[in-house]
């Protein structure tokens, strides 16, 4: 949550870079997280004079986000929401408005009137993402990202790193809603390190899957927007170093809750099918079986997003972290929790 002196240099920073003086900024917090905040700013004069924008500051941790935005526009600009303005040093961000979020279309039976090819079948604004993220990860090589700061995974190392992420919660008193008991901690490297073995055979078979590119860590529908017919992708804080296919464990699992299984085959098929286009692929099971284990061992590093955040969040979203540890090694389709 930011100061008030940080609130008070905000908005004279959103008002600079929407040409306006303060005194005609109009300013709503929309949202206070452990993981950042979230305006909404709209001008009353100046070229921008009456459109809404939003504006993002981020936990000091996530604030690497505007380096990669930067190099992901630069690389993808059609598969990017664009930023207005950016203080890299802060984290700061402000995009224009883009309208309702694609889960909010997605909602809806228009969304495939929206979309200039859509694909058959179910939830095709959610297919429309896949195809989308696995362009930028294909757009995107592990050098262009060096030096930006963020994480590296492994799935390889997803047993070190998932004990390195659990010491944090089995440091915790007992009682504490995140406490990871000793057993836990034990059998989650149990379950991951069996999975690190397939993984390490499929890879030893077919080594053009051992590959890093930009992980989300988060995508989801909440997180993409529709703009002149094109899904473009946001926030992009949580990201990693890491492989490409783990970041559809965050985006199939509210498809699956929302759309059903149908939607969840739609999307792994579209998403396979364009992060192969144009080269040579391996046989298509093959393809399915790396992504149910990279999504498996990303468990590990989806614990990143939760240990950077201040003790607070962890007791408010419990229930949402606790079972990456408890469900350790669990095959997509059997967890609870994304």
């Amino acid at each position: 949550m930011l100061s008030d002196a940080d609130r008070t240099a905000a908005h004279a920073w959103i008002a600079e870079a929407l040409a306006v003086e303060p005194a005609d900024l109009d300013v709503s917090v929309v949202r206070e997280r452990g993981w950042g905040d979230i305006w909404q700013a709209t001008p009353r004069t100046g070229p921008a004079a009456g459109l809404l924008h939003w504006f993002k500051a981020p936990h000091p941790s996530l604030a690497r986000e505007v380096g990669l935005r930067r190099v992901l526009d630069a690389r993808c600009p059609d598969e990017i929401l664009p930023l207005v303005a950016a203080d890299a040093s802060r984290g700061w961000q402000l995009s224009a408005d883009a309208g309702p979020t694609l889960a909010a279309l997605s909602r809806t039976e228009d969304i495939a009137f929206l979309l200039p090819l859509p694909d058959d079948g179910p939830a095709p604004g959610y297919v429309a993402l896949a195809r989308a993220l696995a362009r930028v990860q294909r757009g995107v090589s592990a050098a262009d990202l060096a030096g930006l700061g963020m994480p590296e995974f492994r799935p390889a190392d997803a047993v070190r790193t998932m004990a390195e992420r659990l010491e944090v919660f089995a440091a915790l008193p007992v009682g504490h809603p995140v406490h990871c008991r000793p057993e836990e901690k034990a059998r989650a490297a149990d379950q991951m390190r069996a999975v690190v073995g397939a993984w390490e055979e499929l890879v030893g078979e077919h080594p053009e899957l051992d590959l890093l590119s930009v992980e989300h860590n988060d995508l989801h529908a909440g997180n993409a927007f529709l703009v002149d017919g094109r899904v473009r992708i946001s926030d992009w804080g949580d990201a990693v170093l890491g492989h490409p296919f783990a970041s559809l464990r965050a985006l199939l699992f509210p498809a699956r809750n929302v759309f059903g299984e149908d939607a969840v085959t739609a999307i792994r098929a579209a998403y396979l099918e364009e992060f192969f286009a144009g080269g040579e692929a391996p046989p298509q099971q093959v393809q399915q079986r790396a992504l149910d284990l990279a999504m498996t061992l990303g468990a590990a590093n989806r614990l990143q997003c939760w240990t950077v955040m201040p003790e607070a969040v962890w007791r408010e979203y419990a229930e949402y972290i606790v079972p990456l540890w408890r469900e350790a090694g669990r095959p997509f389709a059997e967890v609870s929790m994304a």
